[in-house]
């Protein structure tokens, strides 16, 4: 019976087709063409562009905020944090970098009011906070929360719509990238990546945007940074930092002296972020000093650049202007010698400290080798402990810096003997 009836509604379907072809005047084809035009339509459908430059953008600082997180991560050194949650003013594009174990809904709610506070601070108003459709974002009571407690209008993006909180989008690729780069470099491992990223974002806020002749910070703080007073060091140096006069020990102590080594980690509010290398311990000193700075920057150049002196490769506006028609650069001549070789064979007496003691050793120069402006030997030791060492076979004695030495005897030198005048007639050695 069932089947009968399937077969009736086919039937009926057919010809109510085929009546609505006679009276539309519709060829089949016709028919067809539209129903493989629906089908295409659908497996060619695309996502629709987003604009360059959104319309809607805030042109105040602190008008719109939007939020966006990264993670999970190796824990950090610093807390053990695993996730980062970054907001972004959409005007002036300063960020702000928040660490965290979880991102609930508690945790997200801390982060934004603070960040809210902070423009309020600066004296900016703040009206919307953007946030995609994350599943902690979009808790119940979250929105109402926020725009309650804080005065804020929430703003959802779309589902799947990255570019509506396209800020703190691309502002994490950035801050990863940049950060990798600087663990790359100081030669650390994934649990400075968080403090890494930290640093970056506080380099970032420094720099202005294209076009613009303020950093980030100036355009959404309206304050110029000294950076005199607030100089931020490379990720990962060593810096010296003084220990408070309660915490030294007795003069000349090797555990407790004056200073310490840490490694730098970035800045934190008016101090900096620094870890001991002795205890590992976090620490945040007002002051440091680095003392390897140039070392790292020196590691990370490229290889051809170290050809280079690093005045060439320095823009400054305090160049002396190049002439139109430069003259030939004359040859300069070579440094003459400082000193005359020794002879080979020439016995010498070198001074050198041992265990605190001025010890005399005797040595024979082997060969003379010219280096610069002077010479360097090759010497034979009298000693059975240097004789067979080839690290001590090379010895610079005329250097500024060179050991103290003295000659215990020269040897002769081969000269030609003095030729006589010819005996001639007249002379007295003549007569007979």
């Amino acid at each position: 019976m069932i089947t009968y009836v399937l077969a009736a509604a086919a039937f009926l379907t057919l010809l109510a087709t085929l009546v609505y072809i006679r009276s539309a005047r519709l060829r089949f084809r016709v028919v067809r063409l539209i129903d493989a035009d629906v089908h295409r339509r659908a497996s060619v459908q695309r996502r629709h562009a987003a604009d360059n430059v959104s319309k809607t953008r805030a042109k105040d600082p602190g008008h719109t905020l939007a939020f966006d997180g990264y993670g999970p991560f190796a824990p950090s050194l610093i807390g053990g944090t695993t996730y980062q949650m970054h907001c972004v003013c959409r005007a002036s594009c300063v960020g702000m970098v928040g660490d965290t174990c979880h991102h609930r809904e508690n945790e997200w709610f801390d982060f934004v009011a603070s960040s809210v506070r902070q423009h309020r601070a600066w004296g900016n108003t703040v009206y919307n906070c953007r946030f995609d459709r994350a599943g902690e974002l979009t808790a119940p009571g979250f929105k109402r929360r926020l725009e309650t407690e804080l005065n804020v209008t929430v703003e959802y993006a779309p589902s799947k719509w990255h570019e509506c909180v396209s800020g703190p989008e691309g502002n994490n690729d950035i801050l990863t990238r940049a950060g990798e780069a600087m663990l790359a470099r100081a030669g650390l491992g994934p649990r400075y990546l968080a403090a890494a990223r930290t640093h970056a974002q506080h380099l970032i806020n420094l720099r202005p945007l294209r076009g613009k002749t303020m950093s980030r910070l100036e355009h959404a703080s309206k304050h110029r940074v000294d950076l005199r007073k607030n100089m931020p060091y490379i990720f990962g140096c060593t810096v010296i930092v003084l220990r408070d006069e309660g915490d030294r020990g007795p003069a000349g102590s090797l555990h407790q002296g004056r200073s310490y080594e840490a490694r730098y980690l970035g800045r934190n509010g008016a101090g900096h972020v620094v870890e001991k290398l002795d205890t590992g311990a976090i620490t945040y000193p007002s002051h440091c000093t680095p003392i390897n700075e140039h070392e790292l920057v020196r590691d990370s150049m490229p290889a051809s650049s170290a050809r280079h002196s690093t005045t060439s490769q320095t823009i400054g506006a305090d160049f002396a202007p190049l002439p139109a028609n430069p003259m030939a650069v004359r040859p300069v001549a070579p440094a003459p010698i400082a000193q005359d070789s020794y002879p080979e064979g020439t016995r010498v007496d070198v001074r050198y400290f041992l265990s605190g003691k001025a010890q005399w050793f005797k040595a024979t120069i082997q060969a003379a080798i010219k280096q610069g402006a002077r010479y360097v030997y090759d010497v034979i030791w009298d000693d059975a402990r240097w004789a067979n060492d080839d690290r001590w076979k090379r010895v610079d004695l005329q250097a500024a810096s060179g050991p103290q030495h003295r000659m215990l005897d020269t040897p002769p030198t081969a000269t030609a003997p003095a030729e006589l005048p010819p005996l001639v007639a007249g002379t007295p050695s003549a007569v007979a």
